[in-house]
Order: C-alpha cells, then sequence, then structure tokens
C-alpha cells in the first residue's frame, strides 16, 4: 500500500485498561457480579500497556542493530524497564528497586499476569478460595477474586511507571510520541498526476 502509519497500542491498552477499571467500580457499588470480570480485565490490559510502550522504546531509541533489540525483546519485563532507559542513554535519577513503590507493586502485577495467561491447576487454602484475596495481597492470586480496587491500584501503578519512564526520556517520552505517527507517503512512485523531475504547480 503506498499509504503506511505506525500503530502505536499503548494508548489504546492503557485507555481501555482504565475504562475497565471505572466498569468494575460501578459493578462493585451496584453490587453486580461483572466486578471481577471488568478488574481482571483491567489488570491484563495495564500489563500489555506498560509492555507495549518500553518495547516502543526499544524499538525507536535503542542503538543496537536489530538483532540485538530481538534479543532484548525477550528478556521479563520488569528488566526491560529496569536496563533499557540508561542503554536509551536517558537519565535514571530512581534506579528501578523492585523492593520500592511503584516498581514493588508494578512487579507484582507482572507476576498476577504471568499466573493468570499461564492458568494450572494450583492448591490453596480453602479459606482464600472461597474468601477472596488475603488482605496484605496487592492482587489476587486467582482472576475470580480480582476486586475493583485491584484494578485502581492497577491503574494508579502504571501512571507512576509511565511518570517515570517519563522522567528518564522526558525529551522523548512524551505523549505525541506515545500516541501515534503521522501518515506518510512510501510508494517510491510519485502521487497521482505528478513525475518525476518535475515541480508541482502552485
Amino acid at each position: 500500500m503506498p499509504w503506511e502509519t505506525v500503530y502505536k497500542p499503548f494508548v489504546p491498552l492503557f485507555n481501555d485498561g482504565k475504562r475497565l477499571s471505572i466498569l468494575a467500580k460501578e459493578a462493585a457499588d451496584a453490587g453486580n457480579q461483572d466486578e471481577d470480570t471488568f478488574a481482571q480485565s483491567a489488570i491484563l490490559l495495564l500489563v500489555f500497556a506498560t509492555e507495549a510502550l518500553i518495547n516502543q522504546v526499544i524499538e525507536d531509541f535503542t542503538p543496537l542493530v536489530e538483532p540485538l533489540k530481538a534479543q532484548l525483546m525477550k528478556i521479563s519485563l520488569p528488566e526491560k524497564f529496569a536496563y533499557v532507559p540508561a542503554l536509551c542513554g536517558g537519565t535514571v535519577k530512581q534506579p528501578f528497586d523492585p523492593q520500592v513503590e511503584p516498581f514493588k507493586t508494578f512487579v507484582a502485577m507482572v507476576a498476577t499476569r504471568h499466573l493468570w495467561v499461564h492458568p494450572k491447576p494450583k492448591k490453596l487454602p480453602v479459606d482464600e478460595f472461597l474468601g477472596g484475596a488475603p488482605a496484605t495481597s496487592a492482587f489476587p492470586r486467582l482472576p475470580l477474586h480480582a476486586r475493583a480496587h485491584h484494578a485502581e491500584r492497577a491503574v494508579s501503578t502504571t501512571k507512576a511507571i509511565v511518570e517515570w519512564l517519563q522522567s528518564t526520556m522526558p525529551d522523548r517520552v512524551q505523549k505525541s510520541w506515545m500516541g501515534g505517527a503521522p501518515i506518510t507517503w512510501s510508494d517510491p512512485r510519485p502521487p497521482s498526476g505528478r513525475k518525476r523531475g518535475r515541480k508541482p504547480r502552485p
């Protein structure tokens, strides 16, 4: 096709995650059983959004040849956030420390995503299965225990991670860059009605 654009998935994934978090809260307020469905979907989409964002950074800003970029894409999501900003020449004032917020909760989000998208039988106390996730857990081990407050935590953590990434590369990770790209003409032939070597009429 002669016209091209670049689809950048972070913004739509992030916006959908926020919307699902709102729906989970509305369901909770109404006593609706769909609360867990909306909450678990929000958490997953927000993890997907952060992965889309850091992969976009790798693609656009890492000074590596394609084979090395491909290898970098294969490391874990927390590792990408820990190493990629400095690799891109960013100024990392606050290191990615998985024992400190918001990184601690972000790592828990990613671990929850792995639990949910690679489902297998799990042994857990009957009280936890019937009563839901422990209050001390950032996110539940079972999707059916996801609640609106878990989704809201995922939204706030994602925002904090994005703001941190922006602080490391403020001249690069900007809203205009996150959102999309202008449509460009990529066909080697000139647009219809023009001939090579001739200037268009004023």
